[in-house]
């Protein structure tokens, strides 16, 4: 273990303050840190020692979800340029095939051992599109009350597809792509539930809000988005 990583360009907004207002101040910036803001631009992560000092590339793709996770849905969300890569999905170590071309299809996803790798792939191929090929049970379709014109449709999902007990309901969002289109989506409910419009208030319930939503609420909403 080299131990004792840094990342000078990981915070290197510090660097850029430091740069600026040291000289506004009149003072002088220490030798290590003008070393360091030199070398945030042109290295990654490095390891220094008493005589010698590892220091590799930037990476050359770094790609990240709204939260911060690495995540790239269609190829490496981390790269560099000798050819090392890692996928991630939302944070989650995955099969590269998982995520490049069409990635797998129903029967591949059955045959993945990891839980959270099925889950993973489940999500990029479709809850719709697995729901249909994997032939899963209907439980429940009823109109979605907060989304005129539209079904919510509860389904069964085999304990083995998600490693516990799970429906999933199927809801078609209430707002239209960039496109015109309108996205269906899963969301997965806990498997006691038996009611479609139960299930998509529970899927769009706050759990950190102090009023919970109801399916009486939800079933009262005009339009949800």
């Amino acid at each position: 273990m080299l131990g004792g990583s840094l990342a000078p360009w990981d915070q290197a907004y510090w660097l850029g303050i430091y740069s600026a207002a040291l000289p506004a101040a009149g003072l002088t910036s220490p030798r290590l840190d003008t070393l360091t803001a030199a070398l945030s631009g042109v290295g990654g992560w490095w390891w220094p020692r008493a005589n010698v000092a590892v220091l590799s590339d930037r990476p050359t793709v770094l790609a990240r979800d709204p939260e911060g996770r690495l995540h790239c849905p269609s190829g490496p969300a981390l790269a560099y340029a000798d050819g090392y890569a890692q996928h991630y999905w939302h944070g989650l170590p995955v099969p590269a095939d998982m995520v490049t071309g069409a990635g797998w299809d129903t029967g591949r996803i059955l045959r993945e051992e990891n839980v959270e790798v099925r889950r993973a792939a489940i999500e990029r191929l479709g809850w719709p599109q697995f729901v249909t090929a994997a032939g899963l049970s209907l439980v429940d379709r009823r109109p979605d009350p907060g989304n005129p014109g539209q079904d919510a449709v509860l389904y069964d999902v085999p304990e083995q597809v998600y490693g516990e007990p799970v429906r999933v309901v199927l809801v078609t969002n209430g707002s239209p792509e960039p496109d015109g289109t309108r996205r269906r989506f899963g969301l997965t409910v806990p498997a006691q539930i038996s009611d479609a419009v139960a299930a998509a208030a529970w899927g769009y319930d706050d759990p950190d809000s102090p009023v919970r939503l109801t399916p009486d609420m939800y079933a009262a909403l005009a339009r949800r988005t």
